[in-house]
């Protein structure tokens, strides 16, 4: 998301990510003029995500070759942060308060009280565990088939690959399906992405299904953050983003546990890909329900936002 704000390929994001995506909502809210754009623009951030973490590597593998330093990249990445963030904070968008009403401000749980929200976490949680189990269960596949922690890198590399055409192709397209029925179909072609990979016999054949199966994450990521900024109230965006990228670190890590311990028992391996996959069917389920509290906060959003289009 980005979300897949977390993954099997080991990110952990700061609290900038939930500002951002704040941000892009500010800027693509009804009565913007931009509001259609919405989708593309958090596809392209997804996308964006995905090229990042598959270039960052090369680029600090690059680095060190160059000056044979290894603290070069670690400057590198910490100069580039900082400017980045410096420059980031400084855009206009960044530093606008929107006015809301008082009643509307985060407090306790916050956006954790919001209808659906709660719901929409659980989802959030199942990606972030299938992705920190894939994190595992790749480089342990390139192991058990004598390609090594190098192997296991480059076919998570390129499942981001995939992951970020998906994103590109994705904001390309205007679905006219509800979001919580793409979410569901999003989720579950993601589930059986994961399920297909069981029976990959070799490297080469594991490596192809990824970026097949990749090209189902960004979407999914896309549609899970667009749903963050339609369920919160707009007063608790930078909460509920926060409270998005938090479930996906948790999850990413319980995921790559479990992962582990299945990895570990003799022929766990396969068992593993459907642990992730299953936890996915079951967040597929949840967004799938017609009369589940995601769908239902959905369609008050739609009709709040159909009254104030008539008046």
């Amino acid at each position: 998301m980005d979300l897949r704000g977390v993954g099997g390929r080991g990110r952990h994001l700061s609290p900038l990510t939930a500002a951002i995506r704040r941000g892009w909502n500010n800027m693509t809210e009804a009565g913007s003029g931009r509001h259609h754009l919405r989708g593309a623009a958090l596809a392209a951030e997804t996308s964006l995500f995905e090229l990042v973490f598959v270039l960052g590597p090369i680029l600090v593998s690059a680095l060190v070759v160059i000056t044979h330093r290894p603290a070069s990249a670690l400057l590198a990445a910490a100069v580039a942060t900082f400017v980045g963030t410096g420059w980031i904070s400084r855009l206009p968008v960044m530093r606008q308060r929107p006015r809301q009403h008082s009643g509307h401000a985060a407090k306790g749980l916050g956006p954790l009280t919001a209808g659906g929200f709660p719901a929409l976490m659980i989802c959030v949680v199942a990606l972030g565990t299938a992705f920190g189990a894939a994190g595992v269960i790749v480089p342990a596949y390139a192991g058990q088939h004598g390609g090594g922690d190098g192997l296991g890198g480059v076919l998570l590399g390129i499942w981001g690959v995939g992951s970020a055409i998906g994103g590109i192709w994705f904001g390309t397209r205007r679905p006219t399906m509800a979001l919580t029925r793409q979410f569901a179909w999003l989720l579950g072609a993601v589930a059986v992405s994961f399920l297909i990979l069981t029976a990959m016999p070799s490297p080469l054949y594991l490596g192809m299904a990824l970026v097949l199966g990749g090209v189902t994450i960004a979407p999914a990521l896309t549609v899970g953050n667009t749903l963050v900024g339609r369920l919160a109230p707009a007063a608790m965006l930078n909460e509920a983003y926060t409270w998005t990228v938090t479930v996906s670190v948790g999850g990413s890590a319980a995921g790559g546990a479990v992962a582990g311990a299945i990895v570990d028992r003799p022929g766990g391996l396969p068992w593993a890909f459907v642990f992730a996959g299953s936890v996915l069917v079951i967040a597929a389920l949840v967004a799938a329900v017609p009369s589940g509290s995601i769908a239902r906060a959905d369609r008050r959003v739609e009709e709040r936002a159909q009254q104030q289009l008539a008046a």
